[in-house]
């Protein structure tokens, strides 16, 4: 065969397929095709939104427990120090009570200094140390400032 008998077999098959789907209505029916493009706009626009909040949740729960890991190390740290300092500097003195507030890489610890004597705890005082990887210096001031103004 030659190649212009396959191109007019090739044609005439063409038009015979062409001549079905328009008969059948499987072509070029606009409300069909209208309707398929809806469906896929608003299923990919679902997907997408999907995606995306898993990818938020993800991410905001390894923020969330990497924070919590370092705050705590952070608080654990300071709570030695605190500890460290007041068995120097107060005879029998130990941390009796303590709470941690805990924010994005920063916190502060309240904690109450205690003395034995004899044989009876004696509160002696309590005390804030704020501990974080931000400079906390003039945070530490103001919150000072402000807690003996309260008083």
């Amino acid at each position: 065969m030659s190649k212009e008998v396959l191109t007019e077999l090739y044609n005439r098959q063409a038009k015979i397929i062409y001549r079905y789907l328009l008969r059948h209505g499987e072509i070029f029916d606009d409300d069909k095709l209208n309707m398929a493009i809806k469906k896929g706009k608003k299923k990919s626009t679902r997907k997408t939104v999907l995606i995306s909040l898993l990818v938020v949740v993800a991410a905001f729960i390894v923020i969330f427990v990497a924070n919590a890991a370092i705050t705590f190390k952070l608080s654990n740290a300071m709570f030695d120090y605190n500890q460290s300092r007041i068995k120097l500097t107060v005879p029998n003195g130990y941390i009796s009570k303590s709470a941690d507030s805990m924010g994005f890489l920063v916190g502060r610890g309240d904690f109450t200094v205690t003395r034995n004597i004899g044989n009876k705890p004696v509160v002696l005082e309590n005390r804030v140390s704020l501990f974080g990887r931000m400079n906390l210096s003039h945070l530490s001031e103001i919150l000072i400032l402000r807690r003996h103004r309260l008083e």
